[in-house]
């Protein structure tokens, strides 16, 4: 009767296993922010995928204080055309958000309620990246995990 049992058992866990969702990670802009490039975007496909979320870490020098990034999202059915979109973070949980501003260190992680398009993409910006000197920067590494 035990070995039965641990067959069951063990054919549950491999009929469970079947069913797992796979969750693929891709890095879709890693750029050091400055006066000369303030911004960066990168966009992913996600027409496959059943839910969607964005990682950006966030590393800035910091000699002046009030350096910031603001990080923005935005939909496109063609990869060409693109519109802003809402997504949901741990700040806000419900209620959808439409940019956040990034001043400390730190990863922020943002995900997309089911969007029917095929295509996302994240652009974080510098706030008055020329007011600052040529020492301050902000690095930005945007990754995304699609569950498919």
């Amino acid at each position: 009767m035990r070995k039965l049992f641990l067959l069951f058992l063990m054919f549950m866990l491999l009929a469970m296993s079947a069913e797992a969702a796979q969750l693929k990670q891709e890095l879709i802009a890693s750029t050091t922010l400055n006066q000369t490039t303030p911004t960066t975007s990168g966009y992913t496909y996600t027409g496959d995928a059943k839910r969607v979320s964005f990682f950006v870490a966030y590393d800035s020098s910091q000699v002046t204080t009030g350096v910031t990034v603001t990080v923005r999202a935005q939909i496109s059915y063609d990869g060409t055309n693109w519109a802003d979109m809402n997504w949901y973070d741990t700040a806000g949980l419900a209620t959808p958000q439409t940019e956040e501003i990034l001043d400390s260190d730190g990863t922020y992680a943002m995900w997309m309620p089911s969007a029917a398009t095929p295509y996302i993409k994240i652009t974080a910006t510098m706030d008055n990246a020329a007011q600052y000197g040529s020492s301050e920067y902000g690095s930005i590494i945007v990754n995304v995990v699609k569950e498919e």
